[in-house]
């Protein structure tokens, strides 16, 4: 980011520019990713996807140009989170997300992304499912150790 500040707004010779071509590239590709974290931080899935989405989205539209500019290496490593965020945090492969992508109405996109969004499993559910009730007593929990059975046991004294 330090090149792309340093050049950014001044009148540049070829190879500056160049410099300056190949860094707003992948700067573009980075802050999609950026912003599926923040969404993500946010609690915004649907935004958070829709980030992932059109940042693979931009990594196959400028495929050729991140190749022409030498920059293969910088764009296959953002990529390759996008995809793994797409994939982890969604469920979305390569091809569904080709697919997602491909939908031209604003809404059928929208719709498909919360339908994919409403099918999977929340993280936060299986840690709810996983907690006692309040309703159960100590006795009722279940894997404690010899050494906590023994602190317990201690503390009630």
């Amino acid at each position: 980011t330090s090149a792309y500040q340093s050049l950014i707004g001044k009148k540049l010779n070829e190879s500056d520019q160049l410099i300056l071509d190949k860094t707003t590239l992948i700067l573009k590709l980075q802050r999609k990713y950026d912003s599926f974290l923040n969404y993500q931080s946010m609690g915004n899935a649907e935004y958070a996807c829709n980030a992932l989405l059109g940042g693979y989205k931009f990594y196959k539209e400028s495929y050729e140009t991140a190749v022409q500019y030498n920059i293969l290496d910088e764009f296959e490593m953002i990529k390759k989170m996008i995809v793994d965020a797409l994939w982890n945090t969604f469920g979305i492969s390569e091809e569904k997300a080709d697919e997602l992508n491909a939908i031209e109405d604003a809404v059928q996109y929208k719709e498909s992304i919360r339908q994919i969004l409403q099918d999977k499993p929340s993280e936060n559910t299986a840690v709810e499912d996983a907690s006692p009730s309040y309703n159960e007593t100590p006795d009722e929990l279940p894997d404690i150790l010899d050494e906590e059975q023994e602190m317990i046991q201690q503390m009630d004294e």
